[in-house]
């Protein structure tokens, strides 16, 4: 995987850091039992920024691509362990919980946060969410990973909302490998 260089006039993320998770994240497919990268690690990852660093968008996409490869393989892994029964209560347990969310009215689901997300945006992404006869249904996981949110003072709070977004996606891909 080759990322791309923004000028050195431009800031972009930091290559040592983001060459550092990429080659755990290379150990991890190297040896699939080990624990060295988890897809929740990923979704928190901050890199530092400096001039001519990586491009934010391919990193970004890149590591959110890699985050959803890993998520399926540990749900397969779980399937497999535990048994279709036992993930679909699970996934079900989950379903109830995104639901919980969406029963909400759209400005009390999330705290406002000095730093938070545009909460149009916010609230553009989750209305393509919807449950139907026990089933969550929505876009692809990936559109739920990397739909770009923005950034305002009072908007809904961004941990809070990546948290509910990774339920969200966690029960489409279950769903989805339960057939």
């Amino acid at each position: 995987m080759t990322i791309q260089r923004v000028s050195s006039r431009l800031l972009g993320y930091d290559p040592e850091q983001v060459d550092g998770l990429l080659d755990r994240v290379r150990r991890q497919y190297e040896n699939p039992n080990s624990r060295i990268v988890t897809p929740g690690m990923l979704a928190v990852a901050k890199f530092e920024l400096v001039p001519g660093g990586y491009r934010f968008d391919e990193v970004d996409a890149a590591i959110a691509k890699i985050a959803d490869d890993f998520e399926i393989r540990e749900i397969t892994e779980r399937i497999t362990r535990f048994g279709k029964t036992e993930i679909k209560k699970d996934v079900r347990k989950l379903i109830g919980q995104v639901s919980e969310v969406l029963a909400q009215p759209s400005k009390e689901r999330f705290s406002p946060s000095k730093n938070g997300y545009k909460a149009k945006e916010v609230e553009k992404l989750i209305s393509q969410l919807r449950i139907l006869e026990g089933q969550l249904l929505g876009p692809e996981p990936m559109v739920l990973r990397t739909s770009e949110l923005g950034s305002a003072k009072g908007g809904p709070n961004k941990s809070e909302v990546n948290e509910f977004l990774a339920m969200a996606v966690t029960a489409l891909h279950t769903q989805r490998l339960l057939g």
